[in-house]
């Protein structure tokens, strides 16, 4: 993890079939998924497009992700927020 990053989750799996990804919540904060703008998995940058919890877990949608073969592409990445973005 970048100094400049707070990890906050690891996608572990893809939900239905608009691309949406499973991620277990590594924060004290789970609310904070409703409110997710822009994340970073591994090194790569993304835009949210819709988060909400669901049965103990994050269901993330990020834009570009569209199928759950890209999706499927991301299973294991660290889910990571710039440290101007959490929580205080």
């Amino acid at each position: 993890m970048r100094p400049e990053r707070l990890t906050i989750g690891q996608v572990i799996g893809v939900f239905g079939l608009r691309g949406e990804l499973k991620v277990k919540i590594e924060t004290d904060f789970p609310e904070r998924f409703a409110a997710l703008r822009r994340v970073f998995l591994d090194e790569a940058e993304y835009t949210a497009e819709s988060s909400r919890l669901h049965k103990g877990m994050a269901l993330l949608k990020l834009q570009g992700v569209n199928d759950p073969e890209r999706a499927a592409e991301l299973v294991g990445a660290q889910v990571d927020v710039a440290l101007e973005d959490a929580v205080p």
